[in-house]
């Protein structure tokens, strides 16, 4: 009887919710939410959505108090509902569901041209800050402290600028009855074995590289041409005297390990690789990441590649590599990669050991084009050492 009723009490604009769903911002005060410091204008929001404008931009909007939510603190919800309707251009959009320091989910939806609902679980969603756990499976209502619509992302893959975008968002709800789809500890990549031999046999092989700016190539005059990722193409191509080997970076100058978990829809929206190359973790350490937050993101990020790609593609890590000054403040994210790679039975690719023996003085001389950044000969020796791997 009390579902029923419950049911009964939330009605919007024509619509009932059911039992497990609960309104939760109705888009109807423009005054609550912020651009940046500002208010939001009221043409921003009118007729129970909100219009995002990007990119570079966040739409926040933070509870002061509890919010009301059927005014029970400890109602546990895990996932969020919520409308979209955009023109296709763009690309993704983001929200963010903020709860305190350590629980808070981020997630990316691709913009399709129309009106699409998305339905998502709290554990489906990436967590939103370097120092946040993997995203929780539910959240008391007492819990939620905000939402954030955008992000400041202005560049997009390999560091090229986002176009203009925007998209509408309405009717945002609360679920407690959604699952997530990934469930931790169930799934693992591929063999790197099968993958070899797909190259030995003539076959067609896609290999990603994931990663930051080090591998997006920031610094390079050409990076579509001397990047690692395009080296290694050509190395592989030669040796396997395969042409249909392709080998392309997916990095974003400045990405972060929580991002790269967010991202992952979007990175493999191309088509499913057959490989992929992670390298990440100067930015992390920038932001003060420890070694088990670190840990414990780039296995989320693991888990949730070989879900979305049914466990038919390999991961081959790359452990975190120096920078000059910094040469060794990153070897316990350095040790951190290879214990998770060991966990899973990965490969890894040691070009941290390949730098460590060329030393500090001549590594910045000879390799890098600034204290972090590869110049040309820096991503030759990136490809060099991931040519072994790759080339049995």
């Amino acid at each position: 009887m009390k579902k029923i009723m419950f049911a009964a009490m939330f009605v919007t604009a024509g619509i009932v919710l059911t039992a497990a769903e609960m309104k939760w911002e109705d888009f109807s005060d423009a005054s609550v939410w912020k651009l940046g410091r500002t208010a939001l204008k009221d043409q921003d929001m009118a007729n129970g959505l909100i219009k995002f404008n990007g990119p570079g931009k966040i739409y926040n909007r933070s509870f002061r108090v509890f919010p009301a939510v059927g005014n029970d603190p400890y109602k546990k919800f895990t996932g969020i509902a919520f409308k979209v309707t955009s023109d296709g251009i763009g690309g993704w959009g983001s929200i963010t569901i903020n709860a305190g320091p350590r629980d808070c989910a981020y997630y990316y939806f691709p913009l399709k041209k129309g009106t699409f609902e998305y339905r998502v679980a709290f554990g489906d969603m990436a967590p939103a800050k370097d120092m946040a756990n993997p995203a929780p499976q539910v959240l008391t209502a007492g819990q939620l402290s905000g939402i954030t619509v955008g992000d400041y992302w202005a560049i997009g893959q390999n560091n090229y600028r986002r176009p203009k975008y925007s998209f509408q968002l309405a009717d945002l709800r609360l679920l407690d009855d959604i699952k997530p789809q990934f469930v931790r500890g169930k799934h693992a990549p591929a063999k790197l074995d099968g993958v070899i031999a797909k190259m030995k046999a003539g076959k067609a092989v896609t290999i990603l590289c994931f990663g930051d700016s080090i591998t997006a190539g920031s610094g390079l005059q050409d990076r579509e041409k001397d990047r690692y990722a395009t080296v290694l193409q050509g190395m592989l191509r030669k040796h396997y005297k395969n042409d249909m080997i392709t080998v392309r970076s997916v990095a974003v100058g400045g990405a972060h390990t929580f991002q790269s978990i967010a991202w992952l829809d979007r990175d493999l929206a191309d088509g499913m690789p057959d490989a992929a190359t992670m390298l990440i973790g100067y930015n992390n350490r920038s932001a003060c990441q420890s070694k088990e937050f670190y840990a414990e993101h780039l296995t989320e990020w693991i888990e949730r590649f070989a879900m979305k790609t049914g466990g038919k593609a390999a991961v081959v890590l790359i452990p975190a590599v120096q920078g000059v000054p910094r040469f060794t403040d990153q070897q316990d994210m350095a040790d951190a990669t290879r214990e998770v790679a060991a966990k899973f039975g990965l490969e890894t690719s040691p070009i941290d050991e390949a730098i460590a023996k060329i030393g500090p003085v001549k590594y910045r001389a000879e390799y890098l084009g600034d204290a972090i950044h590869p110049n040309p000969a820096g991503h030759k020796l990136f490809a060099e050492v991931l040519f072994k791997t790759f080339a049995k």
